[in-house]
């Protein structure tokens, strides 16, 4: 059975039953605390952040799934937070783009895109890889996509 504290937590609070795009709404959501955490407590917390959710949401989106009996349901967005937490690790080391505002954004769109298209390798693991595992892990790749563009390629811009 789920309970309110899986619910809440694979959806990030409710942000994944947003209409329209959950996957957006939920990235979207995870940049005010990802912003709050890089910018006042530092990046050793920032890495915990990260690998707690990624913890946390293997529990949950595993747990979530067995309730609802689907594999990874929209509404379930932790993976998207956990995900864009990682495309914001650049910022810890450079201005990518040089206004804090941007780099945001860069992240936030970047990442969208490798978690929405899925290039290889992602779309492999996405297909093969099950359970709440499965769930984070191809959000988890996507946010390594996007940080590695957002720190060599779009600096070169």
């Amino acid at each position: 059975m789920s309970t309110p504290l899986v619910k809440n937590i694979a959806t990030v609070f409710g942000a994944g039953y947003l209409k329209g795009a959950p996957g957006t709404w939920g990235s979207l959501v995870a940049l005010v605390p990802g912003y709050f955490i890089l910018e006042n407590m530092g990046a050793v917390a920032f890495y915990y952040a990260i690998a707690l959710s990624f913890v946390i949401g293997v529990w949950a989106s595993g747990e979530h799934e067995k309730f609802t009996g689907g594999k990874d349901n929209s509404e379930i967005v932790i993976d998207e937070l956990c995900g864009q937490w990682i495309a914001l690790i650049p910022i810890l080391f450079i201005s990518p783009t040089g206004t804090v505002a941007a780099d945001y954004m860069a992240a936030f769109i970047l990442f969208r895109i490798f978690d929405i298209s899925k290039p290889w390798p992602i779309r492999l693991i996405d297909r093969h890889v099950k359970g709440g595992v499965g769930v984070m892990v191809d959000d988890v790749f996507a946010g390594v996509a996007a940080a590695a563009v957002l720190y060599w390629v779009v600096p070169l811009f």
